[in-house]
């Protein structure tokens, strides 16, 4: 699931310029499922049932995205939410496509300055 994750990190930062690129973090991600520190995306790997409720509202594509943000910045925080159970991802995509997909939900427009890690201790900066 890390190598998932990181491939799709790499995916988005080829399209963005350097000064908006993804960055993994040097230290492990908390097993918090609140509200990420300010300027950072936690990408969380867990079957849906264990999402909290926060998570199990709306579409659903094998993840889903959550933002936390203020009137002054369009993104303070935010995390994604990948889906672990056996076939959830449809068994067509691979999981990389459905955190993409759910990365580019969270980051909206506002690419500059984020940080994002994975719940799995691997972090992303």
């Amino acid at each position: 699931m890390v190598e998932e994750a990181i491939h799709a990190v790499q995916l988005i930062n080829a399209s963005l310029p350097d000064a908006w690129k993804l960055r993994f973090a040097k230290e492990l991600a908390t097993g918090s499922t609140g509200r990420p520190a300010d300027g950072e995306i936690l990408i969380d790997f867990r079957p849906r049932e264990d999402w909290p409720d926060t998570a199990l509202h709306g579409r659903y594509e094998g993840g889903f995205a959550q933002r936390w943000f203020d009137p002054r910045h369009p993104l303070v925080s935010g995390r994604v939410w990948i889906d672990t159970t056996p076939g959830a991802q449809g068994g067509f995509q691979p999981r990389s496509v459905s955190i993409v997909h759910q990365l580019l939900h969270t980051l909206s427009f506002t690419l500059s300055g984020v940080t994002t890690r994975t719940e799995l201790g691997i972090p992303i900066r």
